[in-house]
């Protein structure tokens, strides 16, 4: 009952910060489905008619907070990337690219990071190595990053500088979790703290703006960005429509997600939500669940019920990212039918698989508050239904999803999370995983598991074969497809965006 519970108060964080392109790390929770276009690059879409911008404006809300690590506003997080910057950040490609990191090193468990000289803060003050420990300790207590820095175990100040990161055991790719926000060492209760991004908040009586910062003048074409503020989604959606706002996030297949209509481009972007099939372990052998895993259609789930707002994929890495770009999502039916019948499966008069003296049957259960992951979850009792297998779908709400789960009261469950920027899957596979409803890893995959953390830039292909032979084997998960999400924008308002996995607003300096 503890572990529903916990479920339940994860759901109401991730709630309270769906669409956050920002700080939110959602790693250890459980989402609702919302991809984007299937196209393996980012799509631009150029409806006709002249250019519709005056003035660059974007949407937050004047009443909360722009902390971009202690806020929890939806809006106000989109904009953090533009105020404020990580050691690194997460590419469009999923690789770590330095940003106030000079040089990073590690012997063993200890990581030694060197800043960029000369970097200023926005109150005109010098970045220190200070500045970025407390940072990195205020996010790791805060339910927005926790997950994303649970390899941490300590953090440190060397010199003005320089500072150590200690990690819970060996971590290869550490960059690639260091794009928490920074800012000025003691202002967690500040509503908007100093920072090194590109602009600087201004206040006003009526609100404030953005304006590029003394330290970065002649760094970025717009000088200034309107804040707009927006207490409401119907006001948000006119206030695009009519121009007042520029540019915006998009999530297609959420069940709150706006429509906007008039004269705007599209661009999409690779998210790290995967949508999954969780096997419970103890009910269906790896054979069986191997062969279920092969028998979906997942390009099918993707352009249809998640409305071309995913990219199939049959690894559990983004298709945008190295390792995940030789994904084969093609359905597997007669390959799973064989696989089966060596298995010694026989239809009995119904036309359902029996092994032995019993049929195959199962139960698959999915939230049904979502269209677009019940859709899915449908297809896939019919495909399943189509091999001869005996499919009960259970379409729950999500408090009783979410329990079923917990007790493990399901064969098969459509889940969706998002993974960290490294694809690690212990939240899900791992001994003690927060989001791990599958049973506990066996040792060969404990120590797959522990290799793939481990594994360097140089190492990581090879530990990634290791662990996804195992999951094509055994199949514990079945992944499906990675969601994308969008940037939309007034036409003529941007002329070249960027937008990465926790930046909407990257290469903003270019626009």
């Amino acid at each position: 009952m503890r572990r529903a519970v916990s479920l339940l108060l994860a759901l109401a964080v991730l709630m309270a910060c769906a669409g956050c392109e920002g700080g939110e790390d959602i790693t250890d929770t459980l989402v609702e489905v919302t991809p984007e276009e299937p196209s393996p690059s980012a799509g631009i879409v150029l409806p006709g008619g002249p250019a519709s911008v005056e003035a660059f404006g974007v949407a937050y809300s004047s009443t909360a907070s722009l902390n971009p690590i202690t806020g929890t506003n939806r809006l106000n997080l989109e904009l953090a990337p533009l105020m404020y910057e990580g050691l690194f950040e997460v590419t469009p490609d999923y690789e770590a690219e330095p940003v106030l990191c000079e040089e990073i090193s590690h012997e063993g468990e200890v990581w030694t990071v060197t800043l960029q000289s000369g970097v200023t803060m926005s109150d005109g003050e010098p970045l220190t190595a200070a500045d970025v420990v407390y940072s990195l300790e205020l996010a790791r207590n805060t339910d927005l990053y926790a997950a994303r820095l649970r390899p941490v175990r300590s953090v440190m100040t060397i010199d003005d500088r320089t500072l150590s990161i200690a990690t819970n055991g060996e971590y290869g790719r550490l960059e690639l979790l260091l794009d928490t926000p920074v800012i000025r060492a003691g202002s967690a209760e500040d509503a908007a703290p100093p920072g090194t991004g590109l602009y600087t908040f201004v206040k006003t009586e009526d609100g404030g703006y953005l304006r590029v910062s003394d330290s970065r003048r002649g760094e970025a074409s717009l000088q200034r960005i309107e804040l707009v503020d927006i207490p409401e989604g119907e006001l948000m959606v006119s206030s695009f429509e009519q121009g007042t706002v520029s540019a915006a996030s998009s999530d297609p297949t959420a069940t709150d997600n706006l429509d906007y209509g008039g004269n705007f481009e599209e661009w999409s972007r690779f998210t790290p939500n995967m949508l999954y099939l969780c096997f419970n372990g103890g009910r269906l052998s790896a054979p069986v669940r191997a062969a279920l895993a092969g028998a979906v259609n997942r390009p099918e789930i993707a352009a249809a019920d998640l409305a071309g707002a995913a990219d199939a994929t049959d690894l559990p890495a983004s298709p945008a990212s190295a390792l995940g770009a030789d994904a084969d999502a093609a359905p597997r039916f007669a390959e799973a039918a064989s696989a089966l019948e060596a298995l010694g499966a026989e239809p009995d008069d119904e036309g359902f698989l029996m092994l032995g003296r019993s049929r195959v049957a199962l139960t698959l259960i999915a939230p049904e508050e979502n269209p677009f992951k019940a859709a899915a979850a449908r297809r896939i009792s019919e495909d399943w239904r189509q091999l001869g297998i005996d499919v009960t779908l259970e379409l729950m709400g999500f408090d009783d999803y979410a329990a079923a789960l917990a007790r493990g009261s399901f064969d098969v469950a459509l889940c969706e999370t998002q993974l960290t920027a490294d694809f690690s899957l212990d939240s899900i596979l791992g001994a003690g995983g927060a989001l791990n409803f599958c049973g506990a890893p066996d040792e060969e995959l404990s120590e797959l598991l522990a290799a793939f953390r481990a594994a360097d830039a140089d190492g990581i292909t090879g530990a990634a074969e290791n662990l996804y032979g195992y999951i094509s084997r055994n199949a514990p998960i079945a992944p499906l497809a990675f969601e994308r999400h969008l940037l939309i924008a007034r036409r003529g308002a941007v002329s070249a965006a960027d937008p990465a996995p926790h930046n909407l607003y990257r290469g903003v300096e270019n626009w």
